[in-house]
């Protein structure tokens, strides 16, 4: 009995012990927030340093409902490109981050291209303030 008792306890223990450590663990990456106005065009990028896949573009406009932009891949292209495409609906646009590199730290500013129904706009975000 003593030993049934025993196990039970050790059990209990090692389920809390490893369920605390799980809720403990940090994310790998640092979220760092930019901002691009263009027009009556808000754009606001969360990039995720350290893991850029993780990162997301939201359009605010006073015309239209947030849209949501996320990464076409985890990874930037050979050429330093990273694109962002529309999350929802059939819409072709697309944000092309350039000059991107995952291995330095998240700069000042970045340049962007916006594109949509065969019109380039040009971004340049800004690292907000903290």
């Amino acid at each position: 009995m003593k030993l049934i008792l025993f196990q039970i306890i050790l059990f209990g223990s090692l389920c809390y012990s490893t369920s605390a450590a799980m809720a403990q663990q940090a994310k790998a990456y640092e979220t760092v927030k930019y901002t691009a106005r263009i027009k009556n065009r808000v754009f606001h990028l969360d990039y995720a340093d350290g893991y850029i896949g993780a990162s997301k573009i939201r359009l605010v406009s006073s015309r239209q409902k947030t849209q949501l932009f996320t990464p076409q891949s985890g990874t930037p292209e050979a050429n330093g490109n990273f694109v962002f495409r529309l999350s929802s609906g059939a819409d072709k646009r697309e944000i092309i981050l350039t000059g991107i590199n995952e291995e330095t730290e998240a700069p000042n500013t970045i340049r962007a291209s916006y594109r949509e129904k065969g019109r380039v706009l040009v971004l340049l975000f800004y690292k907000n303030k903290p």
